[in-house]
């Protein structure tokens, strides 16, 4: 895994003080559940991943790197710009508004690895036929906004593919703009409801996965 890949100006200036991802150090000495993302796409190698929001890029930025490193596969990284002033901003920056973004800048040597689409996650999907083996959700965290991503989206994930939720911790975590954050309830829903087997990582921010099952 060569870090040098990363632009580590970037990500300390937007993740040097921020704790999002499990600890996870702006330097890439301790990536946090950076390194789980890179390890499980080098291990599937995915043609497609797609992640959903971002603060300052650092998840897509190691689902890049994987891709790089694996020699194939295409990031489709895609966040509506909000800052965390908007009713569905979630401690945005809006680094990806794009009157101030370049994305050949922020993710250097991966540009190639990765697309930025400045948009909703709805809008994007509406777009594109494009099939995913891996889905990183982290942009709206309200429930409503997390069963939308996954309804969205879940039915373009390949038979096998893995979608990964961000702050799916349990503790309660509440925000002016929506309350409680409703990661950990959507899981909780569609495990008793669909039947789907959820595995969490219950520590930081939380960390929780789905497998899609090879029947679809």
């Amino acid at each position: 895994m060569d870090i040098e890949l990363l632009n580590v100006q970037t990500m300390k200036q937007f993740h040097g003080r921020y704790q999002g991802h499990a600890a996870q150090n702006a330097y890439a000495e301790n990536p946090g559940f950076g390194l789980l993302h890179y390890a499980l796409i080098r291990n599937m190698r995915p043609e497609h991943v797609l992640c959903l929001g971002s603060r300052g890029g650092f998840i897509p930025a190691f689902c890049a790197l994987a891709c790089h490193d694996n020699g194939k596969g295409f990031v489709d990284f895609v966040d509506a710009g909000f800052n965390a002033n908007h009713p569905k901003g979630w401690a945005g920056v809006g680094l990806w508004s794009s009157k101030n973004f370049n994305a050949a800048r922020h993710f250097g040597k991966l540009a190639d690895f990765i697309a930025v689409h400045v948009e909703l996650s709805r809008d994007f999907c509406e777009r594109t036929e494009t099939q995913y083996e891996y889905i990183h959700v982290d942009a709206d965290h309200s429930y409503e906004g997390v069963k939308d991503d996954f309804d969205i989206w879940w039915p373009r994930l390949l038979p096998g593919g893995i979608v990964a939720f961000h702050d799916a911790t349990r503790k309660r975590i509440h925000t002016k703009l929506w309350g409680d954050i409703g990661v950990a309830r959507f899981l909780d829903e569609i495990h008793l409801q669909r039947g789907l087997t959820v595995f969490e990582l219950q520590f930081g921010q939380g960390l929780a996965m789905i497998q899609k099952g090879l029947s679809g």
